[in-house]
């Protein structure tokens, strides 16, 4: 028995056509007279794929996860991607002679081109990057809009993306905005997602002087207000310490919150605080304590098996100057919300990791204590960068959260 053709339901018919003969090199031949317009195009006499001009039918297979074709001509077909300004994941497969080279057809069909016995002259994407997790979060960045906003003195930069219920998330110590982006494309299909930077950080414009959590909190106010009467809240790690301060100084801005691998007490929120402070001032002279760094950030697991996550986290998590980070920093020592968070009226999910090296996870279930009747959920197998180490788990255990709220 061999693969006798696939069959594309599109309603870009000419642009479907046009991309698998400029890409794949397949070419448009007969086909029979049908009640729907369409085209086939062939691998020489063979008709491998039949395109039906039509909207994607409710009653048609849909766990099709890809397309593969066996090819030759790996650097060509690059070249012909990057040219057409597709984006491309290309591997070797470890322990064989195939590269593998994916990308997504004008309709999201995802193909897949195999090559035999040809060098792959670049870095290989990993094996453990899920094409359509990484595809998803590109097309998320890419409708994501910039905007700003003055409010409480300064002009926070923030992105929109998505459509339903606002979400603001509200980033760590070390990251900025884009650090939530791999959570992106699965929360962004239920709420609108709203990320920001915070004072020293990134876009965001404040004058040169010392702040507060309650400041970073009115900041946080100042710009759901310009949205929205409330929104859903959260917060992760520093975040966690400004999404505190918010629901208690705002709570009629705070629909549900969630707090991430946070803390109460600035001052001793740390597991390692020798280790973690002496590799922040390495990393000023040393581009490797950096690395070093961010690794505690993952389980140790992960951190030795999945090198790729520190490389996007080493993207993604914002490199401040130093008196910047003094600023950030004496925020969390002058921060203590021990006593207080009984005040908190949100109902609240606090999301602990298990294998947190930086915030002692036993953090997560004091605050759950504390805030009434708090829903407390630890992640096992996962460390303090929770949206790039487990995204996907991330984004279910919010997303039920918030849409259990709503009824949804």
């Amino acid at each position: 028995m061999d693969l006798d053709h696939f069959n594309i339901r599109t309603q870009k018919l000419a642009q479907t056509v046009h991309f698998y003969e400029q890409i794949l090199g397949l070419n448009p031949g007969p086909r029979p007279t049908q009640p729907l317009n369409g085209s086939w195009l062939y691998n020489e006499r063979h008709a491998v794929l039949h395109l039906l001009e039509s909207a994607p039918s409710a009653l048609a297979t849909g766990p099709l996860d890809h397309v593969a074709f066996a090819c030759t001509g790996l650097e060509a077909l690059l070249g012909r991607l990057d040219r057409a300004g597709i984006a491309r994941l290309a591997r070797v497969i470890p322990g064989t002679s195939y590269v593998q080279v994916q990308f997504l057809d004008p309709n999201g069909v995802m193909v897949e081109a195999n090559f035999t016995e040809e060098t792959l002259e670049e870095p290989s994407a990993s094996l453990n990057t899920d094409g359509h997790v990484h595809f998803a979060r590109l097309r998320a960045e890419a409708k994501c809009e910039v905007r700003n906003v003055q409010g409480n003195g300064i002009t926070t930069a923030y992105e929109l993306v998505g459509a339903g219920p606002l979400l603001l998330f509200i980033h760590g110590a070390e990251a900025d905005r884009k650090s939530f982006a791999p959570v992106l494309p699965a929360l962004s299909r239920h709420f609108t997602c709203v990320t920001y930077d915070q004072r020293d950080t990134g876009d965001t414009r404040h004058p040169p002087e010392d702040y507060t959590a309650a400041d970073l909190a009115d900041d946080a106010a100042a710009l759901i207000a310009s949205l929205a009467p409330k929104a859903h809240v959260w917060g992760n790690s520093y975040g966690g310490m400004v999404a505190q301060e918010l629901a208690l100084r705002h709570p009629h801005s705070v629909d549900a919150l969630i707090l991430g691998v946070t803390f109460q007490r600035g001052a001793s929120a740390l597991a390692n605080p020798e280790l973690f402070h002496a590799l922040r001032q390495r990393q000023l002279t040393d581009p490797n304590a950096r690395r070093e760094l961010l690794s505690l950030f993952f389980s140790p697991q992960t951190a030795e098996r999945r090198p790729e996550l520190v490389n996007d986290a080493l993207q993604a998590f914002s490199q401040r100057a130093p008196e910047s980070q003094a600023r950030r920093s004496r925020v969390t020592q002058q921060f203590n919300s021990e006593g207080r968070l009984a005040g908190i009226k949100a109902r609240t999910l606090v999301l602990g990791a298990l294998q947190d090296r930086v915030i002692d996870p036993s953090s997560s279930w004091r605050i759950a204590e504390e805030i009434p009747n708090a829903t407390l959920t630890l992640l096992g197998g996962v460390g303090h960068a929770l949206a790039f180490e487990a995204p996907d788990r991330v984004a279910r255990a919010i997303a039920d959260f918030l849409r259990a709220d709503s009824g949804a």
